[in-house]
């Protein structure tokens, strides 16, 4: 209810005013979407891998209608990684720091974006192999000179 008030008001001002309410509400609607994955049967697998693959694909429609700005993103993607860390989903826990760190690519904070794929390279067993070839195709990178600068 708190989050009502804010929103009404920020809506008469401006959208610039408004934006941190809706995103706040789109992290609240995506937790309420995701609570159900945690108390599912585990013996229904092939119907509870279904409805999680079909609400990823709804959130990333949902990612790709946000500012493609990083303090725009970063606070639906911390809390993407937080909830896929808890399900044990660790390529989506990578996905999403590659998500972040083009965010910040983006935002010229290049720093942040390095940092952000050594964490993705942590999540997976092959890391350096799949976040190269990841970032290539999110950065468009083609040159193993322009890879020397991050360190991978």
């Amino acid at each position: 209810m708190s989050l009502f008030e804010p929103l009404a008001a920020s809506s008469m001002e401006s959208y610039q005013r408004a934006y941190p309410s809706l995103v706040k509400l789109q992290i609240l609607a995506e937790l309420e979407g995701i609570m159900p994955h945690f108390f599912r049967d585990e013996a229904d697998t092939g119907s509870r891998d279904e409805w999680l693959q079909n609400t990823l694909d709804f959130w990333e429609q949902r990612l790709s209608l946000t500012q493609p700005s990083l303090m725009g993103r970063e606070p639906l993607l911390a809390v993407r990684r937080t909830l896929f860390q808890m399900l044990g989903m660790e390529p989506e826990v990578a996905a999403s720091w590659v998500a972040f760190s083009k965010a910040a690519r983006l935002a010229a904070q290049t720093g942040t974006a390095q940092s952000a794929i050594m964490q993705a390279e942590r999540c997976v067993a092959d890391g350096q192999f799949l976040c190269r070839s990841v970032c290539r195709r999110v950065w468009g990178l083609g040159s193993d000179a322009r890879w020397a600068g991050l360190g991978l």
